[in-house]
């Protein structure tokens, strides 16, 4: 994803952006390299995500604690990139991080999100499979 940062280019400039030599810019019409004042947003795919935020929470978690992972791309209040993780846990995994090892498990996400090169902020969310079954059943 790029992110455009500079007054008075067109929307086909900023889809063009593209990182040169580890450097933001695009290439005109020619084909010829220009700078530009954007910034390249790394953003990792979501098996990637998947695998990444699962070992770290598995890690302070009871033994098949995580059942499995979620991510979407979110943004903040400041209205920044930011990646909304969604963890399922056993209920067993919910009281061990309850009982402690949440904040250690959090910091441990966003270590190795940050670690892999993911720039957005995660936003944590837990649940059980429960939980999310009862969210997509519809009120009667």
């Amino acid at each position: 994803m790029v992110k455009w940062d500079g007054p008075g280019r067109s929307a086909d400039h900023h889809n063009q952006a593209i990182r040169i030599l580890g450097q933001s810019g695009f290439r005109d019409k020619r084909g010829a390299k220009v700078a530009c004042p954007c910034y390249v947003v790394v953003m990792l795919d979501h098996s990637t995500i998947r695998k990444i935020v699962h070992e770290a929470v598995q890690a302070h978690a009871p033994p098949q604690g995580v059942r499995d992972v979620l991510s979407e791309p979110d943004t903040d209040i400041d209205g920044s990139d930011a990646l909304r993780i969604t963890v399922v846990l056993t209920p067993e995994a919910v009281e061990a991080l309850r009982r402690g090892t949440v904040g250690d498990a959090i910091v441990a996400v966003q270590h190795g999100l940050r670690d892999a090169g993911e720039e957005r902020f995660p936003v944590v969310w837990w649940s059980t499979e429960a939980e999310l079954e009862a969210i997509d059943e519809p009120e009667s």
